[in-house]
């Protein structure tokens, strides 16, 4: 009986040190799933930052692209306008050559009446 008593007292040593050593595993375990609810946690807020950031990029990259394009848009109708400036520096340098030829007509048209009326008027003299 003693020999029972001493195996039974060996055997709850054993089993309170089995229980001992899984309470030290549980708070272990335990202190390991709080460190990692708290990475996670980091974590998961990191990703919502960079998201934001992400947002915010792309924003500016659709505003970015929103002047590029109201800028090109600008450099065509620049464009389009100098060409039309051209155009129109053309037809007026053609109608400056028009008109002087024109005027020099007229001068010359305005010599000869002058010249007529001249000779007119030197027949009736004789």
């Amino acid at each position: 009986m003693a020999r029972a008593r001493e195996e039974g007292g060996a055997q709850a040593a054993r089993l309170q040190a089995e229980a001992h050593k899984a309470q030290i595993d549980a708070k272990a375990l335990n202190s390991r799933l709080e460190e990692l609810t708290q990475e996670l946690s980091a974590a998961k807020e990191a990703l919502e930052q960079e998201k934001a950031e992400g947002e915010k990029l792309t924003s500016q990259v659709r505003a970015n692209s929103a002047v590029l394009r109201e800028r090109d848009a600008a450099q065509v109708r620049a464009h389009i306008e100098q060409q039309s400036l051209v155009k129109l520096q053309g037809e007026m340098k053609a109608i400056s050559g028009e008109l002087a030829m024109a005027r020099e007509r007229v001068e010359e048209r305005g010599a000869r009446v002058a010249e007529l009326e001249k000779e007119l008027s030197n027949s009736r003299a004789e």
